[in-house]
């Protein structure tokens, strides 16, 4: 069964066949992916038409990621906050201070263009919070220094997407 990355939607995601609270059939392909779930659960989601949110899509194999609407942090900061956020992130990514994922994809990719990397942990399942949180620590490093922003009298900058 073909795995699927879920976006961020404002509203939460819902999995259903809805077909069956009118006597339909599940259709458009259910009958091949449904039946490859564990146990009955796809014959089950095909008889009832109940449903199922991201997390539960990945937990019976719909899905193989969700991303919450919530992990984007982004929309809620200002231009300052973002760039200090940013500037963390590559700080820790340059010095290696993670993980030398930065080094191995460019090898990978940009000089023995071999396009195997070999990451660190090795897969996605192996990524914890506590690592991704890393990124976002303060780096204590006298020769790096802080990020300083110049003062503007117009410092607020908003954007419509």
């Amino acid at each position: 069964m073909a795995s699927y990355l879920l976006a961020t939607f404002k509203k939460p995601v819902v999995f259903a066949m809805p077909e069956a609270s009118i006597g339909l059939f599940a259709d458009v392909g259910a009958s091949y992916y449904l039946s490859r779930l564990p146990g009955s659960f796809g014959e089950y989601l095909a008889l009832t038409g109940a449903r199922v949110d991201g997390p539960e899509m990945v937990a019976c194999g719909l899905a193989s990621h969700f991303v919450p609407s919530k992990i984007r942090e982004g929309r809620r900061q200002n231009l300052e906050q973002c760039l200090f956020r940013e500037f963390f992130i590559s700080g820790h990514m340059v010095r290696g201070t993670v993980n030398r994922d930065f080094y191995e994809g460019s090898r990978a990719l940009l000089f023995d263009k071999d396009k195997k990397p070999r990451w660190n942990p090795p897969s996605l399942e192996l990524v914890t919070e506590e690592i991704v949180n890393r990124f976002f620590e303060d780096m204590d490093d006298p020769d790096l220094g802080p990020l300083r922003l110049p003062r503007r009298s117009h410092d607020v900058i908003t954007a419509k997407l």
